[in-house]
């Protein structure tokens, strides 16, 4: 038979998690007041929006903004270009990717250590270009 025993928490564990849990729904409320306050805007009737009658929910709703957006033929190039790109790059990587992922993973394989050290640098010297702005 297992002997399991309970952790009891302590008040300062309790104080802890319940301040954690006011924290997280502060930043939540933070975080989802821009995006609400977003879609209500694109769904109001513009003329709530910028009187500032619209608040927090849409007023008048009226779906002529997507009508006008979604009309434009550029959107549609747009998330053409985004599906074959995407396609193409994921399709890409893997046929590279995996070759060269198999390859590393034999221990027979010459000159693993130079080849996996060439590979960390260029990645490195990304990185550092990539958070150095």
């Amino acid at each position: 038979m297992l002997n399991t025993t309970t952790i009891k928490e302590t008040r300062g564990d309790k104080i802890f998690k319940a301040s954690v849990l006011v924290f997280v729904i502060i930043a939540t409320l933070i975080v989802l007041y821009p995006l609400v306050y977003i879609i209500s805007a694109s769904l109001s009737n513009p003329n709530f929006v910028n009187s500032g009658e619209m608040w927090l929910l849409p007023k008048g709703i009226t779906w002529g903004g997507y009508k006008i957006i979604f009309e434009n033929q550029d959107i549609w190039n747009g998330y053409r270009n985004t599906i074959f790109y995407t396609l193409l790059g994921t399709f890409i990587n893997l046929a590279v990717t995996l070759p060269c992922a198999y390859a590393l993973s034999r221990p027979e394989l010459y000159g693993k250590k130079k080849f996996l050290g060439f590979m960390m640098l260029t990645m490195f010297i990304w990185l550092y270009n990539f958070c150095s702005g």
